[in-house]
């Protein structure tokens, strides 16, 4: 495909090229009028420098719109190692062209924001986070902020992006009722407790799990690994906040749902388990809380952690 291209181009830098000059090289190489076609503007668009030979053409032909700049991007992504299939790179491309809108220029004084989350999370624009991984309260006054949440995550998470959300079982019917139509519901994963069994009163249940309720927004790429629906946790020490989790999940949970340097944001972030997961695993945390104490103490730490 190259050679021909390159021939092409080479006597016919113009632009126009006979029909019959067409037939003939249709004829000798046996490729039809489109793919001949083809082979030209990819070779003209990409200079021999930035090709690279270890890759087929077909990796070539997805990075070909791209600006120059753009296009060495790419191809080093994708000759590795390790060396990714042609799929794995238009996911690449589709994940990394997405995220235009920066959430550092609203979180000026540190990664997480002091307020309400439902009040904060629109100023965000579309496409801003890879994961949204949190925890919103339980208490069932506060059960709409799992339904509003996944309308607000729906616009500013990127496409393919993943919603995770701890969820009271009491509550599984009506969250998934209404959170219905706005994002799509994925998967339920069984977290498993360590430590002290807790009592639903009123149920006569002895909880032994708790739901990760996962959402995602256009689907899943096929490329995409098996996510575990089983994880066992840790019992968390609950030194800071009364309802800190463990980070088991959100590690498992980020490490498995995006790639280092992809953002990750929690609006509801308490003591900031998924935001110093999210750092430790080489991600770029966000967060928002309603207390002034914890987001002083989460800003202080990532930032120490950090130096």
């Amino acid at each position: 495909m190259w050679w021909i291209g390159d021939w092409l181009n080479h006597w016919y830098p113009e632009g126009y090229v006979d029909r019959k000059v067409y037939n003939r090289l249709g004829e000798v190489t046996g490729m039809a009028k489109s793919q001949l076609k083809l082979a030209r503007t990819i070779c003209k668009s990409i200079k021999l420098m930035t090709r690279v030979i270890n890759l087929s053409f077909k990796h070539h032909r997805v990075v070909a719109s791209e600006p120059e700049e753009r296009q060495r991007e790419l191809l080093a992504w994708a000759v590795g190692p390790p060396r990714r299939t042609v799929r794995e790179l238009m996911a690449h491309k589709k994940r990394t062209a997405i995220t235009e809108s920066d959430p550092d220029d609203l979180h000026i004084d540190g990664p997480v924001r002091w307020g309400d989350a439902l009040k904060l999370m629109p100023q965000y624009s579309e496409n801003s986070f890879h994961l949204i991984f949190t925890d919103p309260p339980y208490d069932r006054d506060h059960l709409k902020l799992y339904w509003e949440t996944v309308s607000i995550a729906e616009k500013i998470l990127v496409p393919y992006g993943n919603l995770v959300m701890y969820a009271p079982n009491y509550g599984l019917e009506e969250i998934l009722k209404k959170c219905n139509g706005e994002m799509r519901y994925w998967w339920t994963i069984a977290m498993k407790h360590s430590g002290k069994t807790a009592r639903q009163e009123g149920k006569g249940v002895l909880v032994e799990w708790k739901p990760l309720l996962w959402f995602v927004k256009t689907g899943r790429l096929e490329d995409k690994e098996y996510i575990r629906d089983f994880i066992v946790s840790q019992e968390p020490e609950k030194k800071v906040h009364a309802w800190e989790q463990s980070h088991v999940e959100a590690e498992y949970c980020i490490e498995h749902m995006t790639r280092p340097g992809d953002k990750v944001f929690d609006p509801f972030c308490g003591s900031g388990t998924t935001l110093f997961a999210a750092q430790k695993l080489g991600r770029k945390p966000f967060g928002i809380d309603i207390e002034r104490e914890y987001v002083d103490y989460v800003n202080a730490n990532l930032e120490q952690s950090n130096s």
